[in-house]
């Protein structure tokens, strides 16, 4: 029987919670992901971002591009947990 352990990818992407957009756009762009875990200073996981939430405020961030921090528009541990709750039921 396969575990997600046997599945999981354990050589992860991250990002900090005060890094920028334009990092995480590059990041995503540069290894084809659509999602990044973002750490604490204690290495913690926070939360998620997704690039569709990413996308869903890219209007907004045209503007404020680079000036916005990934805290501002990340989402919160719970729903973290939530995101990856739903790729286990499918």
């Amino acid at each position: 029987m396969n575990t997600v352990a046997d599945l999981m990818t354990t050589d992860l992407i991250t990002l900090r919670e005060n890094d920028s957009l334009a990092k995480a756009k590059a990041l995503m762009h540069e290894k084809n992901i659509r999602n990044i875990p973002i750490i604490n200073d204690e290495g913690e996981c926070v939360g998620m971002l997704t690039q569709r939430e990413y996308l869903r405020h890219a209007f907004h961030l045209v503007s404020q591009f680079g000036t916005q921090h990934i805290s501002k528009k990340r989402t919160t541990n719970a729903d973290c947990q939530r995101h990856e709750q739903g790729h286990l039921n499918h």
